[in-house]
């Protein structure tokens, strides 16, 4: 019996110092990378269509809901907020108009073949399916980046393909809307 006893205190005491070890760091689970970049100063440069050179810079950045509020200005006097967070890249407002609610253009964590809908309010209702994709290969004026490509049938209007890649966010369009990135300029934060 004391034998008995002994040997059950001995699993006792393994199985609490085993709950109590720390996890080494190569077997914590990793976060999921941001898929849009968050820092003041950051500028994009896109060919638009093969036509039009866009430049794009966040101007300013707050914390809110669990991510980043990101407000990016590029050539018109509208801007565009951006919600970007693990959860993924949604659209807030674009100039004066609020999405309501906001448009998720990126579901994370990805998972290839995931599937989502939207309806947002935005001047009038905005319908769409959303696929993702990959990740996988694309070739950019920028470079080369490993992108996940997002596929997005907006109901009534046309289908537009985005690839997003970490820290980067949209470095490709085509469909309905068609632009690639020319050059990437991280911000200094």
């Amino acid at each position: 019996m004391l034998r008995a006893f002994a040997s059950l205190l001995a699993v006792v005491i393994l199985v609490a110092a085993t709950q109590a070890a720390p996890v080494p760091k190569h077997l914590m689970p990793k976060n999921e990378p941001l898929y849009f970049p968050t820092t003041v100063g950051t500028k994009w440069v896109y060919d638009h269509n093969g036509q039009a050179e866009i430049t794009n810079e966040i101007t300013a950045v707050e914390e809110k809901g669990g991510g980043k509020l990101v407000t990016v200005n590029g050539n018109s006097a509208r801007p565009t907020r951006w919600h970007v967070s693990r959860a993924g890249v949604y659209i807030v407002s674009m100039g004066d108009e609020e999405c309501k609610p906001a448009i998720p253009m990126l579901q994370l964590p990805h998972a290839p073949g995931a599937t989502w809908t939207t309806e947002s309010m935005h001047g009038s209702k905005l319908k769409g399916l959303f696929a993702s994709h990959g990740p996988e290969l694309v070739e950019v004026g920028a470079g080369k980046f490993q992108a996940i490509r997002v596929e997005v049938e907006w109901v009534g209007n046309n289908k537009v393909t985005f690839w997003y890649a970490p820290d980067v966010g949209v470095v490709k369009a085509a469909g309905g809307l068609r632009k690639e990135l020319k050059s990437f300029k991280p911000g200094k934060g």
